[in-house]
C-alpha cells in the first residue's frame, strides 16, 4: 500500500462531488483545464506545505516542471490552462506567487495552528506538574523551622540518591540510557524504562545503591550459560526481573553416568558401595541380565 509522504501519513483527501459540479468558475473551464486541476490537487496534497504547489524541496513548481509531471510536451499549453483556471477564480496565489488550493491550504494551516496550541497546552500542564513536584520535594528535603527539632531523624528516613519524586525521573534517565546501551537485545525500551523508574516494587532504580545493584545484576546475567548460548531475554523482560540476578549462581549440572556399571546402578537405584559388596559371580550374573535386556530394548528401537 502506498502512503502519503506527509508526517500525518494520510493517504487520501476529502473530495466533494457536489462542489466540483456546481462551482461556477470550474464549470467555465475546459475539460483539459479541469483535468490539469485535479492533477494539481493531488500534487498539492503531497506538498511539503499542504495545499501549495511545491516540489518536495519546498520550491515553487514552474510551468516546465508541471509539464513534466503531467506528461505533456507543450509548456505553452500548461501555461494557458493555468491562466484559464486563474481567470475563472479556481486557483489562487500567495504573495510570493505560489499557486494554492484555497480550501486545502487554509484547512491545513488551521490544523497546524490547533496542533501547536494543543502541544503548548500539554507542555504547560507538564511543566506546571514538574514545578509542583519539585516544590514538594524541596519542602520534604528542607523541613520548616517548626519541625527543625526532628529534622535530623526525618531526613535520615528520606530517600537517598538523586531522585525523590516522579518529576526528578528525568535525572535518572541518563542512568537508564547507559545501562540500556549495554544490554544485548534492546527490545521493549518503553516498558523497560517504566520498570527502571518505578517508585514501588523491586525493579525501580532511584538511588545510587540501586544503580550499583542493577549493574551487578547485569554483569552476573551476561556471564550466565544462557547468554553464552545466545539465549537472551528481551530488554523489557530483563528489566522486570533483574533482581533475580543479584546473587545468581548457575544451577549445578547433574553428571550423567559414564560407565556401563554406573548406568546399571542408576537404573536399579543402588550405589557403588552396594555393588562392591556383591560377589564376583553375582556381579557377572547381573551384568549378563542387564546386557540381554539392553540388547532387546535397542532391537525394538531399531525396528520402530
Amino acid at each position: 500500500m502506498k502512503y502519503s509522504n506527509k508526517p500525518d501519513n494520510r493517504p487520501s483527501f476529502q473530495f466533494y462531488p457536489n462542489d466540483w459540479l456546481v462551482d461556477t468558475g470550474l464549470r467555465c473551464c475546459s475539460l483539459a483545464a479541469k483535468g490539469l486541476w485535479i492533477d494539481m490537487l493531488c500534487i498539492m496534497w503531497t506538498s511539503p506545505v499542504r495545499g501549495a504547489l511545491l516540489t518536495p524541496a519546498n520550491i515553487q513548481i514552474t510551468y516546465k516542471t508541471l509539464t513534466n509531471l503531467t506528461y505533456k510536451s507543450d509548456t505553452n499549453e500548461i501555461q494557458n490552462l493555468i491562466k484559464e483556471l486563474e481567470d475563472n477564480g479556481v486557483l489562487s496565489r500567495l504573495d510570493n506567487g505560489t499557486i494554492i488550493n484555497r480550501r486545502m491550504y487554509f484547512h491545513a494551516q488551521r490544523e497546524k495552528e490547533i496542533s501547536e496550541k494543543r502541544r503548548a497546552a500539554v507542555y504547560k500542564r507538564y511543566t506546571k506538574g514538574i514545578q509542583n513536584e519539585d516544590t514538594k520535594e524541596i519542602q520534604n528535603t528542607h523541613p520548616s523551622s517548626s519541625s527543625s527539632s526532628s529534622s535530623s531523624s526525618s531526613s535520615s528516613l528520606g530517600p537517598k540518591g538523586p531522585c525523590a519524586s516522579e518529576a526528578t525521573a528525568r535525572i535518572i534517565f541518563p542512568w537508564f540510557e547507559d545501562i540500556w546501551k549495554r544490554y544485548p537485545i534492546r527490545k521493549g525500551k518503553k516498558a523497560a524504562w517504566g520498570h527502571f523508574k518505578a517508585k514501588t516494587g523491586e525493579t525501580g532504580v532511584r538511588t545510587e545503591e540501586r544503580w550499583a545493584a542493577i549493574n551487578k545484576a547485569l554483569k552476573n546475567y551476561l556471564q550466565t550459560n544462557n547468554v553464552k548460548r545466545n539465549i537472551i531475554m528481551n530488554g523489557a523482560t530483563w528489566f522486570n526481573n533483574w533482581t533475580d540476578y543479584l546473587d545468581y549462581e548457575e544451577p549445578k549440572r547433574i553428571e550423567q553416568p559414564q560407565t556401563e556399571i554406573e548406568r546399571l546402578l542408576v537404573g536399579m537405584g543402588h550405589n557403588m558401595t552396594w555393588w562392591q559388596a556383591l560377589s564376583e559371580d553375582d556381579q557377572q550374573e547381573i551384568l549378563k541380565t542387564y546386557r540381554e535386556r539392553r540388547g532387546q530394548y535397542d532391537a525394538i528401537n531399531k525396528r520402530d
